[in-house]
């Protein structure tokens, strides 16, 4: 975790407040490492594992005082619950906001499959995301599975106003990650040498960040 190369660590897809708090107690062990943490959640208001949502932002708020946690936010998620989930974060804390959610639907344990239930195309994809730059200003956007690069492009002609309303732009607010080699677009994990993308815009919201140096 010492690896000067890598500027930021993101630790997602956690689905309790145990991990949750491994996490953050290993990162306070790692006193010049900086981090991302994402939960998955299956409400509006719990994790995948029934914690509490607002309790994963209080033990981040409660351990992390010496702010190495650059952002938090919700990955692997329906997006129906990501507006939700914005407004209790930012209620609670001042940190940049990140979110990467599924392309809609549930996955269906049972059945083997993923079942879609109205957010399932790239265009009400865009749509949800609106509603999440309104809700959080400092905020960094992805997708996660079964979304790849229509729908980061669905986002980002969105939120710089084509196709919709001109008076609503990025503004440096909001980054969007284009990977159109990757069925998973939200992968452009900062520190992983994946090719020269578009990752500069990212760091204007973590300013203790160095830039990373994708070779």
């Amino acid at each position: 975790m010492n690896n000067e190369e890598v500027d930021i660590i993101g630790f997602e897809t956690l689905p309790n407040l145990k991990e949750v708090k491994a996490v953050l107690n290993l990162i306070k062990s790692h006193p010049g490492v900086k981090a991302w943490i994402a939960v998955s959640c299956k409400n509006e208001h719990q994790l995948v594992s029934g914690d509490s949502f607002k309790e994963f932002v209080k033990l981040v708020e409660k351990i992390d005082k010496a702010g190495q946690v650059e952002a938090i936010g919700v990955n692997c998620s329906n997006p129906k619950f990501t507006t939700s989930l914005i407004k209790t974060m930012r209620s609670m804390s001042k940190r940049i906001l990140i979110v990467y959610p599924n392309n809609g639907g549930y996955f269906d344990a049972k059945a083997f499959k993923w079942v879609n239930d109205g957010c399932d195309t790239p265009e009400s994809f865009a749509e949800e995301a609106l509603k999440w730059k309104k809700h959080a200003q400092q905020i960094i956007i992805g997708g996660c599975c079964k979304t790849d690069f229509k729908w980061i492009e669905a986002v980002s002609n969105k939120l710089k106003g084509k196709d919709t309303d001109s008076s609503i732009s990025i503004e440096n607010q909001i980054t969007v990650s284009t990977d159109k080699t990757s069925n998973d677009s939200s992968k452009e994990v900062l520190g992983k040498k994946r090719g020269k993308q578009n990752t500069d815009d990212l760091f204007d919201f973590m300013p203790k960040a160095k830039k990373a140096k994708l070779n």
